[in-house]
């Protein structure tokens, strides 16, 4: 049966291949995003109507409300949100700024707590649904000079655990996916000596791709009901 998915972050690395990945499954998507309008564009030129493209600064609260409406005015009704919008600081913690804090704290965590907050209650009303959050492997070990990051990845593993707690009784699944080093944009910042030193530490022996997180996304809604409250990690076997 064809699905709805809400795809955050739709234009970056990993968003555009969950997005690609569910509407060549023949389901549509609801990709929300903020910057990269011309990805945006491309991707809209590729999958015309089965993709909706919704503009939002996810780090506002209202956004969750906003992405509501939209949706009740299009008449969709979503089986899926997947929480994928994230950004990095790299750099000491001393040197972090309040502007800086509040930005990455707000898009990684805030964004999630209200795109969830506002689709509960459709899920509710059509008695199933699953949220599935692109967490990283800092939320569980934190990494030297992305103290900022590790911290809103372990707050968005704790958010996970809970909500599952909470949903679970209303037929709705609420998992996580704990991400290793992945070849995407956040990472460019990396030179090909630092890259191989990781390499060298994984025993799949490669990065992995954004290929590879759409895939484990698409197992994860194969999942039963029992299937809740998890923090998956693919990483390659890094931190195992």
């Amino acid at each position: 049966m064809k699905k709805t998915i809400i795809v955050t972050g739709v234009t970056g690395g990993i968003g555009s291949q969950i997005a690609r990945k569910f509407i060549l499954m023949g389901d549509i998507v609801i990709g929300v995003y903020n910057n990269s309008e011309s990805v945006a564009m491309q991707l809209k030129k590729e999958f015309g109507a089965n993709l909706h493209l919704y503009k939002c600064d996810l780090s506002d609260f209202d956004c969750g409300e906003k992405l509501l409406l939209y949706i009740e005015e299009k008449g969709l009704q979503p089986d899926l949100l997947i929480n994928n919008a994230g950004i990095s600081i790299i750099g000491l913690l001393q040197d972090l700024t309040k502007d800086f804090w509040n930005n990455i704290w707000n898009t990684n965590v805030t964004s999630a707590i209200s795109l969830s907050k506002a689709l509960i209650p459709l899920f509710l009303r059509n008695g199933h649904g699953k949220i599935i959050n692109i967490s990283s492997v800092w939320g569980e070990r934190g990494a030297s000079c992305e103290v900022a990051y590790s911290a809103t990845k372990g707050a968005i593993n704790s958010f996970t655990k809970a909500l599952a707690k909470e949903l679970a009784p209303s037929n709705i699944q609420v998992n996580a996916l704990s991400c290793g080093i992945i070849d995407t944009k956040m990472n460019s910042h990396l030179s090909s000596e630092d890259i191989s030193s990781i390499i060298e530490e994984i025993p799949a022996e490669r990065m992995g791709t954004p290929q590879d997180v759409a895939d484990a996304v698409l197992s994860l809604t194969d999942f039963n009901s029992y299937m809740t409250g998890q923090i998956i990690t693919i990483d390659g076997g890094w931190m195992v």
